[in-house]
């Protein structure tokens, strides 16, 4: 909280009946509402040590989350209706066969992945999560819905990510496991729906890349170059990891050009602040001994475990453009994007055999991706060269005519959908880019570019306007101002405890969220 000395105006005014309306508000909710009965004579407490104009703001909080939280689940049936399971299957990608994956390496490919035993063994019983497992299931519902990509596409190998625990497939393989956790999954998708990152979940890979890589003092190529904002900041902090060829360590290489931004008089993004937030919560569990590269060793890839994740939503929380907090939390935002789903999709019947219709052949096109990284790193560095200080990965040169960007396997463009005519085989459509690459569109044959109509827009600016930023479902890189987004249309009489009565309409979750962002903004936490 502000720790300046108030004038006479700012002083709290103790008359405001706040007791009585606590206990008239207490009797409404205490039903199925423990959270509210608990925790609302603290909040009132706090509250008498804030001024008259904080009161009356705070008290309005409640008010405005029902009406974000109603309007929010309009959105959710008319603009994110639950996707059809066939609508799941149009959004797997066809193999992108071009002069270094050819149809001949592609037949291999598939002879080879007949094979697998990883593959196997997703296809037994073993490998499906148990139905007691709801936030799984909710997962595969809820980020397809919403983020149009899959799980797979932020902890998958697109990403250059895995999950964080092994399990033995058979001889003693141990493979990432495909029932990821409870807690996992819940905050997977907290982060999905409810973190800065917007629907750019390409950032939040990098993020999450980022929280790991920290955590381990990763001196390898940390891989920046697919974050989808158009900011340069990711591109020159990729290049001085590279220049420093393992001798400095992630945080210092960050600090540094943090502060030649600020010297320049450049704004550091957002993202760059949440990093320095996970740095410093990284701090005392970060590896003793740094992770150095091997030799001719491509992008390497992370083991997210649910820590991680949960240090990520802690710096999302903590990370403000004022040196505090902002008022609402990732899991907040996101209890707001779940009380909006009123309408289940396919994989919420727990389907095992449906779901492993998408699982397999996403599980076939993670391993492409991993061997077509390594194609593309041996074209661009025959083994017999030895390539100097400059050489990377081809993946992480945009630039580069022989790179690979295994998103750019999806048949979208930031112009417009496109749709292949020349196969059968429906185009996938995931989250919209926040960076154009019209260059692209002289490369695409045989393709029909659709411009984004009134409706798309009509769309945006709806979702845009009726979440007002508190539980925004479309685009945003940049941080949600809560205090202005929270209480821009509030009524302006109501006291705390009058309205916190009125949430009764809403679920215990998001009560129980709505009463924890009053709670936690009354006591300055």
């Amino acid at each position: 909280m502000d720790k300046r000395r108030r004038s006479d105006d700012d002083e709290p005014d103790h008359t405001l009946p706040l007791e009585k309306e606590a206990r008239s508000a207490k009797r409404t909710i205490s039903e199925d509402g423990h959270s509210f009965e608990t925790n609302v004579d603290t909040m009132v407490e706090a509250l008498k040590k804030t001024s008259t104009r904080l009161q009356k703001h705070i008290a309005q909080v409640p008010d405005r989350a029902v009406q974000i939280a109603e309007r929010g689940k309009e959105v959710m049936t008319e603009t994110y209706p639950p996707k059809t399971f066939e609508g799941l299957l149009d959004m797997l990608c066809p193999a992108k066969i071009d002069d270094v994956w050819t149809r001949e390496e592609e037949e291999r490919f598939q002879n080879d992945f007949a094979a697998n035993p990883y593959r196997r063994f997703m296809e037994s019983d073993a490998a499906l999560p148990p139905k007691s497992n709801h936030n799984y299931w909710t997962m595969w519902e809820m980020i397809p819905r919403v983020r149009n990509c899959f799980p797979s596409d932020i902890i998958g190998a697109k990403a250059l990510t895995t999950y964080g625990v092994d399990v033995d497939i058979g001889g003693g393989v141990m493979k990432p496991d495909p029932r990821w956790s409870s807690g996992f999954c819940e905050r997977l998708t907290d982060l999905a729906m409810g973190s800065p990152c917007g629907a750019n979940t390409r950032l939040l890979a990098l993020l999450i890349r980022y929280v790991v890589a920290d955590r381990l003092d990763d001196r390898r190529e940390v891989h920046f170059g697919d974050h989808q904002t158009g900011d340069r900041f990711f591109g020159e902090l990729e290049s001085r990891v590279k220049r420093a060829n393992s001798t400095e360590s992630l945080q210092d290489i960050h600090a540094e050009l943090r502060r030649d931004w600020k010297r320049e008089g450049t704004y550091v993004p957002f993202a760059s602040d949440i990093m320095r937030s996970i740095e410093e919560l990284n701090g005392p569990v970060r590896s003793a001994q740094p992770m150095m590269p091997t030799p001719r060793e491509g992008a390497p890839e992370y083991a997210v475990q649910t820590t991680d994740l949960t240090t990520l939503i802690k710096a999302c929380d903590q990370t403000g453009d004022l040196g505090y907090a902002n008022l609402s939390t990732v899991e907040q935002r996101a209890a707001f994007v779940a009380y909006g789903r009123t309408k289940q999709g396919p994989l919420q019947h727990k389907d095992g055999e449906q779901l492993n219709r998408l699982r397999i052949p996403l599980l076939e096109e993670g391993e492409r991706v991993k061997a077509r990284r390594i194609l593309y790193r041996q074209r661009r560095d025959p083994p017999d060269d030895t390539p100097d200080d400059d050489t990377h990965d081809a993946m992480h040169d945009d630039t580069d005519n022989d790179s690979y960007d295994p998103y750019d396997d999806k048949t979208d463009n930031d112009a417009g959908i496109l749709l292949d005519n020349s196969s059968s085989t429906s185009s996938r459509r995931h989250n919209n880019p926040l960076v154009e690459h019209p260059e692209r569109l002289t490369t695409l044959s045989q393709r029909e570019v659709l411009p984004r109509g009134e409706v798309d827009v009509r769309v945006q600016n709806n979702a845009k306007e009726s979440l007002n930023g508190s539980c925004e479902l479309m685009s945003s890189t940049q941080p949600l101002t809560m205090p202005e987004a929270t209480f821009s249309l509030m009524k302006r009489e109501q006291d705390l405890a009058t309205v916190i009565g009125g949430t009764g309409t809403l679920s215990e979750g998001l009560r129980a969220n709505t009463s924890r962002m009053v709670f936690d903004f009354g006591l300055g936490a």
